[in-house]
């Protein structure tokens, strides 16, 4: 699995990631849940952080089940914080 940070910082702006999956292996049909956790510090700020993440070969992304800190996004561009693109 593959991910990727971009990140523009206008200062000193340190930025971790962890990504998790509920279980470790999986059969055909199987959800599996990815949780993505990050921290930022360091003395800057920053409001151009894109984070992307590459689907494994062979799964699919289940339709509306985006999450951000618990709310539901949308799948869309453009309407709030997440979206999907195949």
């Amino acid at each position: 699995m593959r991910d990727r940070l971009d990140v523009s910082a206008s200062g000193a702006v340190t930025i971790g990631l962890t990504k998790q999956v509920d279980r470790l292996t999986a059969v055909a049909a199987d959800v599996l849940t990815y949780t993505l956790v990050y921290a930022a510090s360091g003395s800057g700020t920053d409001s151009s952080v894109t984070l992307a993440d590459t689907m494994p070969a062979g799964s699919s992304y289940v339709a509306g089940s985006m999450r951000w800190n618990g709310t539901p996004l949308t799948d869309a561009t453009g309407d709030d914080a997440g979206s999907f693109v195949a």
